[in-house]
């Protein structure tokens, strides 16, 4: 497996960064070539804000054990999520967080092998970990992912980051309130604000990563983007085997590169979903 070229923290060169498109569609010509974008890291042309991904991802899951790295066509799941993750154009980088158990070794050597920074830390207190992952990769915002969620669109983070460098917020997402199927979350958080309240989290809420802001909302910023249209019943984000089999089938119909189909297609190959209505 060729590396994608995430390691470390820096910024994609500007002659690589594609034009800006809607959520859930994309320009063919935007991609001339199969290959990944080239990361080129160069200090000078950093943004004033670093935003970066960071992924969360397990081998324990108690539903689907395995499945971060279970393979579909020779490919670990995970790596259809970092090859989408590599096509934003507002990220400056993007760290795989995994917990410091044996079973999450293996999560670690695909990071190695694919070129994709890594941080180890607690299993269960996941906002620990990512405070982690945030004091060993500094970025002013951070989009946190789930592994479950193998055919997120970038354009998704894309309108995320982007709402996030316009508006004076502490958080902002697309699940307060949800319109977005499962497997289509985004949520981009200020750092200081996160690093900030990790003292208030109570323990229920430490696995969860951002449900803190959510039931304190009164006390943060918080600006949530939505669908233009429901997607009723549509569920993108991989729980179970039936939803490995959906997701397995999708690609089995694609007839580009993965990261070429945004949601609005996703939607039409979906097992289950009819042409123009998700339900």
């Amino acid at each position: 497996m060729g590396q994608i070229g995430f390691t470390g923290i820096a910024s994609p060169r500007k002659d690589r960064i594609r034009p800006r498109q809607p959520a859930g569609t994309y320009d063919p010509d935007c991609f001339p070539t199969a290959e990944l974008p080239a990361f080129a890291w160069e200090e000078a042309e950093f943004p004033v804000m670093r935003v970066q991904a960071v992924v969360q991802a397990r081998m324990t899951s108690s539903r689907l054990p395995g499945k971060v790295l279970r393979p579909l066509d020779g490919k670990p799941m995970l790596l259809f999520l970092l090859e989408r993750i590599a096509r934003c154009s507002t990220l400056s980088g993007v760290v795989v967080a995994t917990s410091e158990q044996r079973e999450d070794d293996a999560v670690a050597e695909e990071c190695r092998k694919a070129g994709v920074s890594c941080f180890r830390g607690d299993l269960f207190d996941v906002a620990a970990r990512f405070a982690g992952a945030l004091g060993r990769y500094p970025a002013d915002a951070f989009v946190r992912v789930n592994a479950d969620s193998p055919l997120l669109d970038p354009a998704l983070i894309d309108q995320g980051v982007a709402l996030y460098r316009s508006a004076d917020a502490d958080l902002v997402s697309n699940v307060f309130p949800r319109s977005f199927p499962p497997g289509q979350s985004v949520e981009v958080i200020r750092t200081d604000t996160f690093l900030t309240a990790l003292d208030d989290m109570s323990n229920d809420v430490r696995e969860h990563v951002t449900l803190h802001f959510y039931r304190n909302a009164s006390r943060f910023r918080i600006r949530n983007f939505t669908a233009l249209r429901p997607y009723r019943g549509l569920h993108m984000a991989v729980d179970t085997e039936a939803d490995w089999g959906r997701f397995s089938s999708c690609v089995a119909a694609m007839e580009r590169p993965h990261w070429h189909y945004g949601l609005e297609e996703l939607a039409t190959l979906w097992p289950g979903a009819r042409a123009g209505e998700a339900s």
